[in-house]
């Protein structure tokens, strides 16, 4: 099952603090922040704002959107027709050879409702 994508974001925060050799302490005087703010968003305990998301990208000298690589959204299960079930398993089991021809007949059938 895939972590929540506040922890996901907290071990990325964790990670480039330590890359870049600051300390918990250091990231919390520099942000304006406390040691145990840090630890909780580092700990996926608390969801960090966009505004402290941003603090942390100057401070640690990266793009925000360094935080979000890597991570990985969860996927809502949906309740999937038995042929919609058998096309998802072929894509899985499938050798590419088999996926070509399937990739065909989906290109046949968009072109006979255009």
């Amino acid at each position: 099952m895939t972590d929540s994508l506040t922890k996901q974001i907290g071990r990325r925060i964790k990670a480039l603090r330590k890359q870049k050799g600051f300390t918990q302490a250091r990231l919390a005087r520099a942000t304006l922040k406390t040691v145990e703010t840090i630890s909780k968003i580092e700990n996926g305990h608390v969801s960090p704002s966009l505004t402290t998301l941003e603090e942390f990208a100057r401070k640690l000298d990266c793009p925000i959107s360094t935080f979000f690589e890597d991570c990985e959204l969860p996927v809502p299960e949906t309740e999937l027709t038995k042929a919609a079930q058998k096309i998802q398993y072929a894509l899985k089991a499938f050798p590419d050879a088999d996926l070509e021809v399937l990739a065909e007949l989906v290109d046949a059938l968009e072109k006979r409702r255009s």
